[in-house]
């Protein structure tokens, strides 16, 4: 009872302030500690992403004195979420890629350059498809051999004209800057947006070639994109064509978003089928081909009863394909690309086989020296053309 007495009156008191203020530090403790767990997170993030671009551009090496450069991409590099929103304009193209993937936020217009193409389908002499195709596009380009493997699509390599990617103003001005420093190399995080032709693991092979008009419907329903994000949709999501051309028909493709250049596609698969997509009148048509081989240049096709007449370079390959029903050796098919080219535009020439995975690479016309590189293929990928 003594000590009851003796106890005092604001012991109480002190005591249940002592705890509140025990209970507001531990809550202050515990919100630094979770602001300062989603600083580390936040910031392990960061370092994960840097990380991986570093990594993908510390990649890049020199294979060719064109210049011909080659880079592996780490990771993936925000396509998906471009093909929620796509690009109306060059613009907004611009402004996705530097909110995304770019450490800058400098724009210009792209510029208007037109170039004319040649590719072509056909059989080697180990029946295994090969697709062949020019770079044409006045002037001499440093370009970039290109390997992705996105998280959520299929690896693939593409070929890249680094210019296009100058266009970002990143490069400064003129043709054949050497990447030598890393405000020059950063620019190529954007490279998989601008590939001009490609093929993907499973052997579906895209390019594109100029034509004199092209019109493509837009319907406010779609998400509009550009023709090399086009060409980067089929190689990370379609493994043959009919799943190509069913990726294209939900989206707007537009010919200003990549350059004001009017296109179409010629499309080739390790099942050996080819096809030319057209875009006329606000429709995409369908080329196919009844042979086993199939050419597209620079002029439509659909409706055209006479092509041979429209381009020389069309005439050249379809006469010599023609003559050997399609089958030709590799060497061959590398010589029909060399007969079509020309000094002043052929940057590249490219020949991709379809079922092996092996490219070979000829950049400026230099015939007697090719690059030789390798995609590594899905199995079980059967031609259907007997020995």
């Amino acid at each position: 009872m003594s000590v009851i007495s003796n106890a005092s009156p604001y012991y109480g008191f002190y005591y249940f302030g002592d705890t509140i203020k025990n209970k507001l530090l531990k809550i202050i403790l515990s919100k630094i500690f979770i602001i300062a767990l989603i600083i580390f997170i936040m910031t392990g993030f960061v370092l994960i992403v840097i990380k991986s671009k570093l990594k993908t551009l510390l990649s890049l090496s020199k294979i060719d004195d064109h210049p011909l450069y080659i880079m592996t991409y780490d990771g993936g590099y925000h396509f998906d979420d471009y093909l929620k929103i796509g690009s109306k304009n060059p613009q907004e193209f611009k402004e996705f890629l530097f909110n995304k993937l770019l450490f800058s936020n400098q724009s210009n217009i792209i510029n208007n350059c037109k170039f004319a193409c040649t590719s072509f389908s056909a059989i080697n002499e180990k029946n295994q498809y090969i697709f062949g195709r020019n770079y044409d596009y006045y002037g001499r380009y440093a370009s970039l051999v290109l390997f992705t493997n996105p998280p959520k699509g299929y690896a693939s390599v593409s070929m890249v004209n680094i210019d296009w990617v100058r266009n970002f103003n990143i490069f400064g001005k003129g043709n054949n800057h050497p990447i030598t420093s890393w405000e020059k190399r950063i620019a190529l995080l954007a490279a998989p947006y601008l590939p001009f032709d490609g093929m993907n693991e499973y052997g579906l092979v895209v390019s594109v070639n100029s034509v004199n008009k092209s019109k493509a419907s837009i319907d406010p329903n779609k998400i509009t994109i550009g023709y090399t994000q086009a060409i980067r949709l089929m190689l990370d999501h379609a493994r043959n064509i009919d799943e190509a051309i069913s990726l294209l028909h939900q989206y707007n493709i537009d010919f200003v978003t990549t350059n004001p250049q009017p296109i179409h596609f010629h499309i080739a698969d390790a099942s050996g089928e080819s096809v030319i997509v057209e875009f006329i009148n606000g429709e995409i048509v369908l080329v196919k081909s009844d042979t086993p081989w199939q050419v597209a240049t620079n002029f439509i096709l659909e409706g055209n009863n006479k092509p041979e007449l429209s381009c020389n370079r069309y005439r050249l390959i379809n006469g010599k394909l023609k003559e050997k029903s399609g089958k030709i050796s590799d060497k061959r098919a590398m010589d029909l690309l060399k007969q079509v080219s020309n000094y002043a535009s052929t940057n590249w020439s490219v020949l991709y086989n379809l079922n092996s995975g092996q490219i070979q690479i000829v950049m400026g016309m230099k015939y007697y020296h090719i690059e030789e590189i390798k995609l590594m293929m899905k199995t079980g990928i059967i031609t259907n053309i007997q020995p």
